[in-house]
C-alpha cells in the first residue's frame, strides 16, 4: 500500500462530532443478537430520555465492537495456521469496514462474515482504513495475537521487526492501531521517556511503523557520514549511498555512552549504570532489536533535539519520518487557558481521532502546588471523559490536581512500590547483566504489571483540572477516494449513514 493510501485521511460524507458514551463491552453471541442489543432488546437499555440518540455509525461501531470481542473468544479455541488465518481474515475485514466508515458509509452488521477468509493473501491493496478509536482495544488484541506468535503456526517470510510473526504485515501502522507501549521497558531512561513512548504510539496511529523510523535514522546517518567525508548531502542521491560497515553500531554506541553519562541513575540506560561491555552488546543489536520509541530517541539525538522538547520539535521529526510534504501529518497544540476549555478541547480531540489522527496530552501529575508534567496518548473520547494509553501506568482514580498526592501513588505514599505504575522487568536472556525487556520481542508481550496504563479510563472530573496542553496530529488531506465494495474476506453490503 502506498504511503498516501495508508496514511492520509479519507473524506467523510457526514461528520458526527457528538461525544458518545462507552458501549457495553460484553454480550452478543451472534450478529442478530448484537443488533438486538443496539435496539434495546435482550436487556440492553435504549438511550435515556433527554440523551441524544446514537447515529447509525455509532450504533454500528458499538455492535461491531461486540462482534469482534465474540470472534476473539472463538479464536482462543483455535490452533496453528487455522488460528493465524482467522485472525488475519478478521483484520482484513476490519480494514475494509474501517475504510467504508471513513468514507461515510455504514456497513450492514448482519451480513459480515463471522469466519472471514484471507483469500488473495494479506497484501495491502488500495483499500485503506484507519480503525475508529472506539475499536482500538478490540483490534489491538487481535494484532497482539499475531505479534506474539501462535504455536505450531507457519512462520512468515519477510517479517517486520514489531510486525506479525506469520506474515510481512505490520498491522499496527497499517490499521492505525498503536501497540500499547510502556516506558518501563525502554532502553533509554525508563522513568523519563513518556515523551518518545507516547510519540511512537501517535506515529503508529498516523500510519507509520518502526521501519519508517529506521529509514529516517538511516538517512540522518548517511548525511552525517557524508559530511565527515567533506561531501555535501544535498548534492548526493542518498538512496545510492551505503553506510560503511559498523557505522550504525558506532553511532549508537556514542548515543548509549552519552545516555550512560546522565547525572542521575534514573536518566540512564535501563535506569542504572552499565559497563562498556554491556553497552557494546546493546549497540551491536540495537538496529535489529530496539523498540520504536528508543529509535525515536536515537533519531532525536542525531537531530540535536532533547527528549524533553519533543512537542515543540515534532514537526522536525515528522519531516524526517515523512519526507513527502503532501503526505506529511500536521500538528496543532492547544494550551490550557482562554478559549481552550476542557469541553472545547475534548471536541477537538474527538474530531482528530475520528479522522485517523493522533493526540498527545500533557498533564500535571504531582498534585497541588507541584508543576511536574507527564505525557500520554489519547485513545478515544467518551461522554464523561477520555480513554488514554498511559506509558507510565494507571492513574489513581481519586487523583485531583488541586489535592495533595501523586497520580501514580496512594496519598501519603511514593511511586517507588506503587501498584499504579508499570513495573520494570528483569529478563536477562543473553546473560550480559542487563535485562532484555527493551528488546522488541519482550516488549510485544508485556506482563500485566507492565501494562497498567493500557486503555485507562479517565473522567472529566480528573482531567479537567489536570490537563496542561494537547497536541493534535492530523493526517494529510487526501486525494479523492471511494469506499470499497464487498469483498471475499467477509465485508458485506452497506447502507447510507
Amino acid at each position: 500500500m502506498s504511503g498516501r493510501a495508508q496514511r492520509q485521511a479519507t473524506p467523510t460524507q457526514q461528520t458526527d462530532t457528538r461525544v458518545d458514551a462507552q458501549a457495553p463491552q460484553q454480550g452478543a453471541q451472534s450478529n442478530a443478537q448484537a443488533q438486538a442489543a443496539l435496539r434495546g432488546e435482550n436487556g440492553a437499555a435504549p438511550a435515556a430520555e433527554g440523551q441524544a440518540q446514537q447515529t447509525p455509525r455509532q450504533q454500528f461501531i458499538a455492535g461491531y465492537r461486540t462482534f469482534l470481542q465474540t470472534r476473539t473468544t472463538e479464536i482462543a479455541e483455535l490452533t496453528g495456521d487455522t488460528k493465524a488465518r482467522r485472525v488475519e481474515g478478521l483484520l482484513l475485514q476490519v480494514e475494509t469496514v474501517s475504510s467504508q466508515l471513513a468514507a461515510g458509509t455504514v456497513p450492514d452488521l448482519a451480513t459480515l462474515a463471522t469466519a472471514p477468509t484471507t483469500e488473495g493473501g494479506t497484501t495491502a491493496s488500495d483499500v485503506s482504513g484507519f480503525v475508529p478509536p472506539e475499536l482500538i482495544p478490540a483490534v489491538r488484541a487481535l494484532i497482539r495475537t499475531l505479534e506474539v506468535g501462535i504455536a505450531d503456526a507457519t512462520a512468515g517470510t519477510g517479517t517486520q521487526v514489531e510486525g506479525s510473526a506469520h506474515s510481512a504485515d505490520d498491522w499496527n501502522s497499517r490499521l492505525g492501531v498503536p501497540q500499547y507501549r510502556t516506558q518501563s521497558d525502554n532502553l533509554t531512561s525508563p522513568e523519563a521517556t513518556c515523551n518518545v513512548t507516547s510519540f511512537a504510539m501517535v506515529l503508529e496511529r498516523l500510519g507509520y511503523s518502526r521501519a519508517d523510523v529506521v529509514a529516517a535514522v538511516e538517512t540522518e546517518l548517511k548525511k552525517a557520514w557524508l559530511r565527515s567525508q567533506r561531501r555535501d548531502p544535498a548534492r548526493e542521491d542518498l538512496s545510492q549511498i551505503e553506510l560503511p560497515e559498523g557505522e550504525w553500531e558506532r553511532r549508537v554506541r556514542t548515543f548509549l555512552d552519552n545516555e550512560n553519562a546522565a547525572d542521575s541513575n534514573y536518566k540512564r540506560l535501563r535506569g542504572g549504570t552499565t559497563t562498556n561491555a554491556q553497552r557494546a552488546n546493546m549497540a551491536e543489536t540495537f538496529q535489529a532489536d530496539a523498540q520504536m520509541e528508543d529509535l525515536v530517541a536515537f533519531l532525536m539525538s542525531q537531530l540535536g533535539i532533547s527528549r524533553t522538547s519533543i512537542t515543540g520539535n515534532a514537526g522536525t521529526i515528522l519531516n524526517r519520518v515523512e519526507p513527502t510534504a503532501a503526505e506529511r501529518p500536521t500538528q496543532e497544540t492547544l494550551q490550557r487557558g482562554g478559549a481552550n476549555t476542557w469541553p472545547v478541547v475534548k471536541e477537538r480531540m474527538k474530531t482528530t481521532l475520528d479522522a485517523g489522527g493522533g493526540v498527545m496530552l500533557s498533564l500535571f501529575h504531582k498534585g497541588r502546588g507541584q508543576t511536574g508534567t507527564h505525557i500520554v496518548t489519547v485513545q478515544q473520547v467518551t461522554g464523561d471523559g477520555i480513554v488514554i494509553d498511559d506509558p507510565y501506568g494507571g492513574m489513581r482514580a481519586t487523583y485531583r490536581r488541586d489535592q495533595t498526592g501523586d497520580a501514580y501513588a496512594d496519598v501519603g505514599s511514593t511511586r517507588g512500590a506503587s501498584a499504579y505504575r508499570n513495573r520494570v522487568g528483569a529478563n536477562d536472556t543473553d546473560a550480559d547483566g542487563v535485562d532484555d525487556d527493551w528488546r522488541v520481542r519482550r516488549a510485544q508481550d508485556p506482563a500485566a504489571n507492565e501494562s497498567r496504563g493500557e486503555s485507562d479510563t479517565i473522567t472529566d472530573t480528573q482531567m479537567s483540572g489536570a490537563w496542561n496542553y494537547v497536541s493534535l496530529f492530523n493526517r494529510a488531506a487526501p486525494a479523492a477516494a471511494a469506499a470499497p465494495a464487498a469483498g471475499a474476506n467477509g465485508n458485506a453490503r452497506t447502507t447510507a449513514q
